[in-house]
């Protein structure tokens, strides 16, 4: 352990790289960031130090965030390929569906969903939907749900000036707070409707 944290202070005080993120900003390499995804995904500590050093040995100013994560994929598909799964699986967006299970985000969906329900031209679909995908990119949540897909996309088409196919694709809903109140105390509005949740 202490040699891995050893390690870690001298990169930092000798990796001066900047890498570029997702959405185009730049930052320093963190060695604190690298080790932190190593560890979450249950990476042994000894195979963590040699990854860590591939990694750094294929670093150059300006590299992108993917192409990091494409060396330390491919050196633990040499270590475990159970392990590489759960790191890829941990850089990607993830959606909680309404069947409540987790799957990988999947940009054509917002695309596909864009063309059946608005009528909008495939061109325009994928190109929302790649404006969506790039802020979501930047938002820090364990998951995704369809609702928050949906508004995004609406927000999109908003500044896009495309409010007829916003106003197709809105959601219809419910409050948490009112649906939660209806069913603690039904309607009041109308005293000839019984209390049935």
């Amino acid at each position: 352990m202490e040699k891995i944290s050893e390690l870690g202070n001298n990169l930092d005080k000798t990796v001066k790289i900047n890498v570029e993120k997702n959405n185009g900003i730049k930052e320093r390499f963190s060695y604190e960031k690298l080790m932190k995804s190593l560890i979450m995904v249950e990476t042994p500590f000894f195979e963590s130090d040699k990854i860590i050093a591939t990694v750094v040995s294929q670093l150059y100013d300006g590299i992108k965030t993917k192409e990091i994560k494409k060396i330390v994929h491919e050196c633990l598909e040499d270590i475990d390929p159970e392990i590489a799964n759960k790191y890829l699986a941990s850089t990607q967006l993830k959606v909680r569906t309404s069947r409540d299970t987790i799957e990988a985000f999947d940009l054509s969906k917002i695309a596909n969903t864009l063309i059946e329900e608005t009528g909008a031209s495939q061109e325009t679909a994928f190109e929302i939907a790649t404006e969506t995908w790039k802020e979501l990119k930047k938002l820090n949540v364990e998951y995704l749900t369809a609702p928050m897909i949906r508004e995004m996309v609406n927000t999109k088409l908003i500044e896009y000036g495309l409010e007829d196919l916003r106003s197709r694709y809105t959601r219809l809903g419910i409050p948490v707070y009112n649906i939660t109140s209806l069913i603690e105390n039904g309607n009041r509005d109308n005293a000839n409707m019984i209390h049935n949740p």
